[in-house]
């Protein structure tokens, strides 16, 4: 019973970050497109509306197999976010799959565009993930550990990013 009610009012506080950085507690009816977003919302990030990808008759079995890898953490996503959505869910399980779309995008291509692409999105989330990490630090929901968990992740994705940038020169 105490679990359910502190789960209930982690949801109350939680519900609002979401809101915050771009809805992502909101059906998507309700989330205003990015054209005409409100000052100060921020979208969701771009990994979070992922779709499967189609297997073409011509791949072979490693294409197949990247694929299937990848549409599967797109279903688990989908499914993480809906949950999410009903409070049912928690915003790190939805920014853990994520990051399993993007390792699995990543593997889809070596052209060094493509691969840049992905990581532009990674950034994208880890500053989101940060960005909720710092709010929640501040109302005493996470540990100091827990922050600094999220910078890590946000900096070793820009540590990321540059290298493939260097590399694609």
């Amino acid at each position: 019973m105490v679990l359910t009610i502190s789960r209930r009012l982690g949801y109350l506080i939680l519900a609002p970050l979401l809101i915050l950085v771009g809805g992502l507690a909101v059906p998507s009816e309700a989330v205003p497109s990015q054209d005409k977003k409100p000052a100060g919302k921020e979208a969701a990030p771009a990994v979070l509306k992922a779709e499967p990808l189609k297997i073409e008759p011509g791949d072979d079995e490693l294409a197949k197999l990247l694929r299937q890898r990848y549409n599967a953490a797109v279903a688990e996503l989908q499914a993480r976010n809906k949950a999410l959505e009903s409070g049912n869910g928690t915003v790190e399980d939805s920014f853990g799959v994520a990051r399993k779309v993007l390792r699995s995008e990543l593997a889809l291509s070596d052209k060094p565009a493509d691969r840049i692409a992905v990581r532009e999105k990674h950034l994208e989330l880890e500053q989101a993930a940060e960005k909720i990490a710092t709010i929640r630090f501040h109302a005493g929901k996470i540990t100091d550990a827990d922050l600094a968990a999220a910078r890590y992740l946000r900096l070793d994705a820009e540590v990321q990013l540059l290298k493939a940038k260097r590399k694609a020169k």
